[in-house]
């Protein structure tokens, strides 16, 4: 099960590159998915290129995480088993802080959104 946790840490960094590259269009199912982000193209890149940074940085964390826990208990395994937990608490502490992050960033950046700002749902007004 500890090797789940490198691999973990590689699809983070997998999935981070095409969003801060730009390259992953607005969808319903990959990036950062709120209304306003879906609306407006240029909002859904610019917040998608720092959710992907964050995907990067912490998946890079969560991979060096993991492997300093298996080179320390690495052929350990009554040690390795007993601190796992320490593993799986890192990855749910780095994956909370991750989306922490990336939600008050968001928030912070568009929590006053222009009126005039295009959403979905919005009609015209007379």
């Amino acid at each position: 099960m500890s090797i789940l946790f490198p691999l973990l840490g590689v699809l983070y960094i997998v999935l981070g590159i095409p969003l801060w590259r730009r390259i992953v269009p607005p969808n319903g199912l990959y990036g950062f998915r709120t209304k306003l982000t879906l609306s407006s193209a240029e909002v859904w890149y610019e917040v998608n290129e720092r959710s992907g940074k964050l995907l990067l940085i912490f998946g890079c964390l969560l991979f060096a995480s993991a492997v300093l826990y298996l080179w320390l208990f690495f052929g350990d395994k009554a040690s390795g088993e007993k601190h796992e937990w320490l593993l799986i608490a890192t990855f749910f502490f780095l994956m909370l802080m991750h989306m922490a992050i990336d939600f008050v960033g968001y928030y912070a950046k568009y929590r006053k959104c222009p009126k005039d700002m295009p959403t979905s749902d919005s009609e015209p007004q007379p």
